[in-house]
């Protein structure tokens, strides 16, 4: 099946070639829900861990943040780990910058 990118409008052959072909990287998405300590309300937020230039690199980190949260002694019992993913960085993502 063919893979159309809105950003550069260009046709690819397979989602895969898309992405090696206009991704900025790979990044670890870790998303966590903790418990408001003044209204006891869930709060839920992500962090990105990358960017990683192979996928490979992306998903043994994905895979050592698991790892590292199943054997975490004192953390907070309050947080939790909702999932670990590898996604594509796109373009208009810029890292180290504030706008």
């Amino acid at each position: 099946m063919k893979a159309y990118s809105t950003q550069t409008e260009r046709t690819h052959d397979s989602w895969e070639d898309l992405v090696a072909e206009e991704a900025n990287g790979y990044g670890v998405v870790v998303m966590m829900q903790a418990e408001s300590l003044k209204s006891a309300s869930p709060q839920t937020y992500s962090r990105l861990i990358g960017p990683f230039d192979d996928q490979k690199k992306a998903r043994n980190k994905a895979a050592a943040v698991r790892r590292a949260w199943k054997r975490a002694k004192d953390r907070d019992p309050r947080i939790q780990l909702l999932g670990v993913s590898v996604e594509p960085i796109w373009p208009d993502l810029r890292f180290g910058t504030r706008n």
